[in-house]
């Protein structure tokens, strides 16, 4: 199991996971993120299992994850924020697509 911290989207780091069930994984990765990820100016993080997804961290816009070590978020939290983003863009060039 490892533990990638992203930053810019991309990969700037990877730890080594040593617990036994996906839970403790995630544990262990909120405290190595709290502790290694955001000194190296990490923005969230993905456990994988091999090729096996398993979680992903990604703080609310403007939330300090530093003043709270418990706060997890899952992948559908992100994914509906993505969406929203998506369609908002898209309502605004809408207008622009439409024929004359």
């Amino acid at each position: 199991m490892r533990c990638f911290f992203m930053k810019n989207g991309r990969i700037c780091a990877v730890e080594h996971l040593h617990q036994a069930s996906d839970d403790k994984r995630i544990a262990e990765s909120m405290e190595l993120f709290q502790t290694k990820g955001l000194a190296i100016g990490a923005e969230g993080f993905e456990v994988w299992d091999q090729t096996r997804f398993v979680y992903r961290f990604v703080p609310d816009d403007g939330a300090n994850t530093a003043q709270d070590p418990n706060r997890l978020k899952d992948p559908t939290g992100w994914l509906v924020r993505l969406f929203r983003r998506f369609t908002f863009r898209r309502a605004l060039l809408a207008p622009s697509l439409a024929p004359v």
